[in-house]
């Protein structure tokens, strides 16, 4: 098995888009990642290794591939779960959803080898551990309605209001301004949707970590949901573990290494399947845990 092999096998797939040439794209790329993580094989056989990897935002169908790929592994319902996670958000329900899925009647990890941000970190607080590298990054749950952060609704008001306060004669231009552009019951919306956030990340930090006071479990989620201003915030190694419960976060550790591999190698077949005008994405655990899809087509 070449590294050739797997290109021509993806491209033969995306082309023809016929039933054999997709059990042979199956077989080649599983053929490739179980060669590349040999060495690793002790983890990937002590645990039921899931992947959610995402090139595009997380959507429900997402949270059904999870749970199917759980359901599949009869055999192994007792082995404890780690998911390796890579993704930049995307909606908050299935998040949460993935979490209580990955957490039901077993121990679950996450490995983190770049990015799980907003509601990617949303499905880190149902982990009993996190493993993470140098270039891992959490960030901010910070949920987004139509692209716009929920909290920054509430932040622009604020910030109209100090600017009222020290320019009283704009006053009527500001009420003017914000009477045109914001329902007022659009601010008690995003409001709530954060407060729903927060209270996901308490009920998944809660079963996670059954010993932890209910107060810092409380502290966790505020912080992951309130105090950082920018959505893109990184969140690295060091202040993930200082966020989260002691010894949850673990540095390169085995579990670490076997995901940076496979995200390599994930990131190798995006390029191939990019280069043929498609997104790749790796949810679940089986033959159907590949999935590609149209790009958007650029507009001139």
């Amino acid at each position: 098995m070449t590294r050739n092999n797997l290109v021509d096998s993806i491209c033969a797939y995306l082309s023809r888009k016929d039933d054999s040439s997709k059990r042979q794209m199956q077989s080649s790329i599983w053929r490739w990642l179980s060669l590349k993580t040999n060495a690793y094989s002790y983890i990937t056989k002590s645990r039921n290794v899931i992947y959610l990897m995402l090139d595009r935002p997380l959507i429900d169908s997402d949270a059904d591939r999870i749970y199917r790929a759980i359901k599949n592994k009869k055999d192994d319902n007792k082995l404890p779960i780690l998911l390796i996670l890579q993704s930049n958000g995307g909606q908050i329900e299935p998040a949460y959803f993935i979490g209580k899925i990955l957490r039901d009647g077993t121990d679950m990890e996450v490995s983190v080898p770049r990015s799980a941000k907003s509601a990617a970190t949303l499905i880190c607080c149902a982990a009993s551990k996190i493993h993470m590298g140098g270039l891992s990054q959490l960030g901010p749950i910070d949920p987004q309605i139509n692209g716009v952060p929920a909290l920054g609704l509430k932040n622009a008001i604020q910030h109209i209001a100090e600017l009222a306060g020290k320019y009283p004669s704009a006053i009527e231009l500001f009420i003017g301004y914000m009477s045109n552009r914001v329902e007022p019951l659009d601010l008690g919306y995003y409001e709530r949707v954060v407060e729903s956030s927060m209270q996901y990340a308490m009920r998944l930090l809660t079963s996670a970590h059954k010993g932890v006071q209910p107060k810092l479990i409380e502290q966790i989620a505020r912080i992951l949901t309130y105090e950082y201003k920018d959505h893109g915030f990184v969140i690295d190694r060091q202040e993930a573990a200082n966020i989260f419960p002691p010894d949850v976060v673990a540095t390169d550790t085995a579990e670490y290494l076997v995901a940076d591999i496979i995200y390599k190698e994930i990131q190798f077949i995006r390029f191939v399947a990019r280069d043929c005008g498609y997104s790749f994405s790796f949810v679940g655990n089986d033959v159907d845990a590949f999935d590609f899809r149209p790009l958007p087509k650029r507009g001139r």
